[in-house]
């Protein structure tokens, strides 16, 4: 039998994979001997937990925070809210033009631009780009409701006990520009377990089964109003099939399926996604 499962690490090093063997459903979860912070790898289809390592620690989550407005956006397409093809405005709050790519990651839009819902997804999951969490955040937000307050409201709903969240990129709140929370300390960060993520990416994939295919993806596009032209990306996935894979130590060839990753200086390397046995 094949086992797909949910792997979901926090890391201050390389990241390593773990290949788990089938167990019984009653079966002990593995403590993790790796060298993480915190680590849980879960059954996708029954959600049984196989391995853990500190696994309801709290911890900085960085950029895996975009995972938080994926099942927004998810959830408000199945409720007939939205469409993928619903146009969402940039404004200020997520206009990040001016701001070096190669330290926060952003498209080539401008507040008064409109994307999708189906390009701001596609970019704020494989390439990580903060604009179009912002973005989508922002137009998924009650009226009546600060971002922050619909973000914790999410995490709420499935369940994400003391978990804590300051704006949708996963920046630490003084980087967070227009998002940035005034009575909030500037090292205020979104706070998280990998048993979190792990519900949170097991939602996500129940409401949108495709976010394997996208996680399969070498490129996106997207069209810019600001630029006047269509704008092809290479992902995240791309550069580490073709370039890091073999940094990583995976003696049993596992297959790594995308979802999503999140590194700063102040949380370290981390990485939720779907690993095939």
């Amino acid at each position: 039998m094949k086992w797909i499962k949910f792997v979901v690490f926090f890391s201050v090093g390389l990241i390593s994979f773990v290949r788990i063997v089938s167990a019984a459903p009653s079966a002990k979860p593995i403590d993790l001997k790796e060298s993480l912070t915190s680590a849980v790898v879960v059954d996708a289809r029954t959600g049984q937990v196989l391995a853990t390592r500190n696994a309801t620690k709290l911890g900085m989550i960085a950029s895996q925070s975009k995972m938080l407005t994926a099942y927004a956006a998810l959830r408000a397409i199945h409720d007939g809210k939205l469409t993928w093809d619903t146009p969402i405005p940039i404004t200020s709050k997520a206009d990040l033009s001016h701001q070096p790519k190669y330290v926060y990651s952003h498209l080539d839009i401008k507040a008064g631009d409109h994307l999708t819902v189906r390009e701001l997804y596609n970019a704020m999951l494989t390439i990580s780009a903060n604009d179009a969490s912002f973005a989508l955040s922002e137009y998924l937000t009650p009226k009546g409701m600060t971002t922050q307050a619909a973000l914790q409201s999410w995490a709420n709903e499935l369940k994400l006990d003391h978990s804590k969240w300051y704006n949708a990129a996963g920046q630490v709140n003084g980087n967070a520009f227009e998002n940035k929370i005034a009575h909030e300390p500037g090292e205020a960060a979104n706070l998280a377990s990998a048993e979190h993520l792990a519900m949170l990416a097991r939602e996500i994939i129940k409401l949108d089964p495709n976010i394997r295919t996208l996680g399969e993806s070498d490129f996106i596009s997207y069209k810019s109003a600001s630029a006047n032209r269509t704008v092809k990306l290479t992902t995240d996935q791309f550069l580490f099939r073709h370039q890091h894979s073999k940094k990583v130590s995976n003696p049993n060839h596992l297959i790594i399926e995308g979802l999503k990753t999140g590194s700063t200086p102040e949380s370290g390397a981390a990485f939720t996604g779907i690993v095939k046995d």
